[in-house]
């Protein structure tokens, strides 16, 4: 769509995963100086910022490196649905804080096409129920790139 991507997620295998699917920039979520980072790569913050982590800490982040008049998306759901806003920041800043569900017809329609011309690349892997604990354990040492899919015929 013409638009550079960064990309944030834990880990380094997730670096190469993230730049396999398309984007242009990748920053270690564990960095310490992750906003600084954020802002030197993007040249003042990036415009807009779409989080699909299940966790608060990522949108606190991003209140503090999306550039002014900048929009963050939450889409991700945490458990814990609470996360702290700093107002002060929001309105000087004319950052806009929005969530989204789903999509609508229009947006499913795009999808599809992105998908049939090759543009949407995820990994799948598709595991009996029998693995559920070993995958469990996978997902929370981050050890998962792309979807897994549990086939519960197995």
């Amino acid at each position: 769509m013409g638009m550079q991507v960064l990309a944030i997620d834990m880990g380094t295998t997730k670096e190469e995963h993230c730049k396999k699917l398309g984007a242009d920039f990748f920053v270690d979520a564990c960095n310490s100086e992750l906003v600084k980072h954020i802002i030197e790569i993007t040249k003042g913050g990036p415009h807009g910022m779409i989080n699909v982590a299940t966790a608060t800490k990522p949108i606190e982040d991003a209140m503090l490196y999306v550039r002014k008049r900048g929009t963050i998306v939450a889409v991700g759901l945490p458990k814990n649905p609470n996360f702290t806003a700093n107002s002060y920041i929001l309105v000087q800043r004319g950052i806009t804080l929005k969530g989204s569900f789903i999509g609508n017809r229009k947006d499913m329609d795009e999808v599809i096409q992105f998908f049939a011309r090759g543009l949407i690349d995820v990994p799948i892997e598709i595991h009996g129920l029998s693995e559920l604990p070993k995958l469990l354990k996978r997902l929370q040492k981050n050890e998962v790139q792309g979807r897994l899919v549990v086939d519960t015929s197995k």
